[in-house]
């Protein structure tokens, strides 16, 4: 499989194909480690700020008499997230099939600490 395809892949549905193409085939070309590794955080990443966006909203709807606007702030809070989480996973799918290691700000150092550190076992 060429490097760019692999990338590609890897980079498909984090954190899930990231974490087999980082952990299952150990072999693999630095272009598709470090994709793999990056959208191993990036969608463990999303799945976190989910997780806390939730929390937070679910608390501050509940809260009297300001419950309402905290559900309108929601909305836009909640879409802007979305499009921001897709138009970074698509942009990183274009970029690996370039052949590409473009970082994704913060989480790409991430990755790079990932890549450095040495497998156990």
């Amino acid at each position: 499989m060429q490097p760019n395809v692999a990338a590609t892949i890897a980079a498909a549905m984090p954190p899930i194909t990231g974490a087999i193409f980082f952990f299952g085939m150990r072999d693999q070309s630095r272009l598709v480690r470090f994709h793999a590794a990056q959208n191993i955080v990036f969608g463990v990443a999303c799945i976190g700020l989910n997780i806390v966006l939730s929390i937070v909203f679910g608390v501050l709807i509940r809260v009297p008499a300001l419950g309402v606007l905290f559900a309108l702030i929601s909305i836009p809070v909640w879409i802007a997230f979305a499009v921001a989480s897709f138009g970074i996973w698509l942009y990183t799918l274009i970029k690996a099939y370039g052949g590409e290691e473009w970082q994704i700000p913060v989480i790409g150092a991430q990755a790079r600490k990932l890549l450095l550190t040495p497998a156990a076992g």
